[in-house]
């Protein structure tokens, strides 16, 4: 609801660069959540998918949040694809700091359900000397 509503707002603008990046957005958002849905339980995800997801995701969104307020503002191209690339690497970052402590963390600490993600391998955003052993699964709960 809340997102149609800001839709809405967007149409008000009448800028349509602004709409074009809020509509890319989106179809990119869906398509992270579709790739996501479809590796549910896929503990075999390799390290090319996972990152389709997670740019797909949370880093689409932060980068349009930031493309847009250069777009809005009148801003050289230039500019503005500093800043969608500045949000697109501030939310790639985000989310593997959040998947990490997803199955490091607990409750607690983190401040939100841990080991929840059902479609990432840890060991998939480790590199090849950092992997861990073979038989590594996520532990569940708090400790």
């Amino acid at each position: 609801y809340l997102y149609t509503k800001a839709l809405e707002l967007a149409l008000t603008t009448g800028n349509t660069e602004f709409l074009r990046v809020l509509n890319q957005m989106s179809l990119e958002m869906v398509e992270g959540q579709m790739l996501e849905l479809a590796n549910t339980d896929n503990w075999d995800i390799g390290r090319e998918d996972y990152m389709r997801i997670i740019t797909s995701k949370t880093a689409v969104l932060m980068s349009a949040a930031s493309a847009s307020g250069g777009v809005l503002a009148g801003a050289e191209k230039k500019v503005v694809e500093r800043l969608r690339s500045f949000g697109l690497n501030l939310g790639i970052a985000f989310q593997l700091v959040d998947d990490v402590l997803d199955y490091t963390s607990c409750e607690e600490v983190f401040g939100k359900p841990v080991g929840m993600r059902r479609t990432l391998n840890p060991s998939s955003v480790w590199s090849g000397r950092e992997r861990p052993s073979a038989g590594f699964r996520p532990r569940l709960g708090s400790t």
